[in-house]
This record gives structure tokens, C-alpha cells and sequence, in this order.
């Protein structure tokens, strides 16, 4: 994974970009959170069941020591029968209670 850092306004861009370089590599890590078309959860809607995931591997930046808690939140109103509908809510991230990311939640499957 890349760390893309960008000083302004610094006299001494060098030292600042490896100061804050340092500071990344020593308190955050990268964490798979979901891999791509993982079954995150499972719905029943008119007699069938979706299974709901993502589109691509969910890797994020987390601080060391922190927790982090995943959450799914589905439409209230859906219809019965879902047809071209391919998001049907989203998968939220939490670090140490606070909201770092969000996405869109994805129709792989129906039984």
C-alpha cells in the first residue's frame, strides 16, 4: 500500500514528510476488513434470500490498538422482488466509535 503525503508551505519538506512518514508506519496498520463478493449478510425478501457484499476487497488504514466495528444497514422499504436493484444499503466502519468509511452494499446472489 502507498502513503501519499503532501507538505505546504515547509522549509524543510524532507524532514517533515519523513517525520510524518514515521508517524504513519508506526500507528496504523492496513486491515482487510471484507473480501471481494464475501457474503457480509444475508436477506429474505418475497420467498428468496440475497446474499449482500461488496465489489472489491475492503482494506482500510486503522490505528493500532483501536476498535473497530462493522456495521450493515439495509433499506427500510424494499420491494418484493428485487430486479435490476443491485445496492440495497450500505456497510459502515467504525473506528473507536467514530465513522471512517462507508459503502454501498451489493446484490451478489438470490435462492
Amino acid at each position: 500500500r502507498n502513503i501519499i503525503i503532501v507538505t505546504l508551505n515547509s522549509n524543510n519538506r524532507f524532514d517533515e514528510t519523513m517525520r510524518i512518514y514515521k508517524y504513519v508506519k508506526e500507528n496504523y496498520e492496513y486491515r482487510k476488513i471484507y473480501t471481494a463478493n464475501e457474503v457480509i449478510e444475508r436477506i429474505d425478501i418475497g420467498g428468496k434470500t440475497y446474499a449482500l457484499g461488496v465489489d472489491e476487497d475492503l482494506i482500510l488504514p486503522i490505528k493500532k490498538a483501536s476498535t473497530v466495528e462493522v456495521r450493515t444497514k439495509i433499506q427500510k422499504k424494499l420491494p418484493t422482488i428485487l430486479k435490476d436493484q443491485k445496492y440495497i444499503g450500505n456497510i459502515e466502519v467504525y473506528q473507536d466509535g467514530i465513522l471512517i468509511f462507508s459503502k454501498a452494499l451489493r446484490v451478489l446472489d438470490a435462492n
